[in-house]
């Protein structure tokens, strides 16, 4: 009772939605397995028995260790450093090592064929299983970085009565994507040292039609009590926001595999960070809290500074993987850096003249998680709900129920 041929057929990329506050959903990973018997074989279907499982590798890569200046050419390193953020080098990295291969869902498909074809000329049958495999919503997405990679596969195990063993395997890409009009702003506050100024960064994630966008922000910085008593008693002096620049920082941490001995402990798992520059920007001007001459006011007393962060797709930027056991290590951050420069302007509260002015006085950095995750199509949100034909009917009733008075 031989198996002639085994076709494994499922979806390429399987989505996570992410909605608002954090939650998800994600529907089954729906696909089918043909089995190709001789037609003789095919009159008891029972004889065959189908397994299918979803699947997880994680790879470690090995890499040379870096080679760094002297530690006592603190001025040097720092140079280096710098330059190598901008200029992204890799060093030289051999492919993956497996690491950890893990079955995650598996299941016995024991019902009937959904279909059954019979092939008169090459005296074939085929019978047709499909399947539906639940997906833990905690999963971490499909990642490819330069210290790791995290992948999936579909695998098919078809065995017979004579006990021999088929398997096909399919890789399958495992996406996190935000659901569409359900992205949340991420709010963040600053303070700093010394000051008495405080910031709130405000980040709205955007839907871009642009294919060569990887992701787009909706970005307002807002400074309050940015206005103080002078020096005397009829001034007041204002923080005045002169200058911003930004840019988009991409931190990849993990153990990585060492590809020389150092010690006679080569191959040990060590751990290693790369960091880069994904985009940058800049706006000058003039910014302080207008109408605000007599001191602090509500709503008058602060500064609203908005602007975009694009993230070009050339960037080739990694979706963010949080930190959990199941991606063994490798994480994926980004963070907004932010530069701030002020200068301070001094105005009598009576006239509202201006006394004095002081063009740069302070700098001041500030960073700001900045999650990246695509939005998925409207079209992929549509196919992962659930059809209103599907849901469970209920009966109405215009009456209540009746109810018996109990003593």
């Amino acid at each position: 009772m031989g198996i002639l041929d085994v076709q494994l057929t499922a979806p390429d990329t399987h989505l996570i939605l992410v909605e608002g506050h954090g939650e998800c959903y994600a529907p089954p990973i729906v696909g089918s397995v043909a089995i190709t018997v001789p037609t003789p074989s095919a009159q008891s279907p029972d004889d065959y028995t189908v397994n299918i499982g979803l699947t997880r590798a994680v790879g470690l890569k090995k890499q040379q260790p870096a080679s760094f200046p002297d530690k006592n050419d603190i001025l040097l390193q720092r140079l280096l450093r710098r330059r190598s953020f901008r200029k992204q080098p890799h060093h030289p990295c051999e492919p993956a090592v497996c690491a950890n291969v893990k079955t995650l869902m598996q299941c016995n498909l024991w019902h009937a064929p959904e279909k059954i074809e019979h092939n008169q000329d090459y005296g074939t049958t085929t019978l047709k299983f499909t399947f539906a495999i639940p997906l833990p919503i905690s999963l971490p997405a499909t990642t490819e970085t330069m210290l790791g990679n995290i992948s999936y596969a579909i695998k098919a195990t078809v065995s017979s009565a004579s006990r021999k063993l088929i398997d096909t395997i399919r890789p399958i890409r495992i996406q996190r994507r935000l659901v569409p009009q359900q992205a949340e702003t991420l709010c963040q506050l600053r303070g700093f040292s010394g000051e008495n100024f405080t910031t709130e960064l405000r980040i709205t994630p955007q839907e871009s039609l642009d294919p060569s966008l990887k992701g787009a922000y909706s970005v307002e910085l807002a400074a309050y009590r940015t206005v103080t008593q002078g020096v005397r008693k009829t001034e007041v002096k204002h923080v005045v926001i002169k200058e911003l620049k930004w840019r988009v920082e991409e931190t990849i941490k993990g153990p990585y595999l060492s590809s020389q001995e150092d010690n006679g402990d080569a191959g040990i798992h060590r751990q290693s960070q790369h960091a880069r520059q994904l985009c940058e920007g800049r706006r000058t001007g003039n910014w302080k809290a207008m109408n605000c001459l007599s001191g602090a006011t509500e709503k008058g007393d602060r500064i609203v500074i908005p602007f975009e962060v694009i993230i070009p797709r050339s960037a080739d930027a990694t979706d963010e993987l949080e930190n959990c056991e199941e991606a063994a290590g490798l994480t994926v951050k980004h963070q907004l850096r932010l530069d701030m420069v002020t200068g301070e302007d001094t105005f009598d509260q009576a006239t509202g003249r201006l006394v004095d002015r002081r063009p740069r006085t302070k700098s001041f950095v500030a960073f700001f998680a900045l999650p990246i995750l695509e939005f998925a199509s409207r079209n992929d949100v549509a196919c992962a709900t659930f059809p209103a034909s599907n849901l469970p009917k209920y009966e109405e009733s215009a009456e209540p129920p009746n109810y018996d008075v109990v003593r």
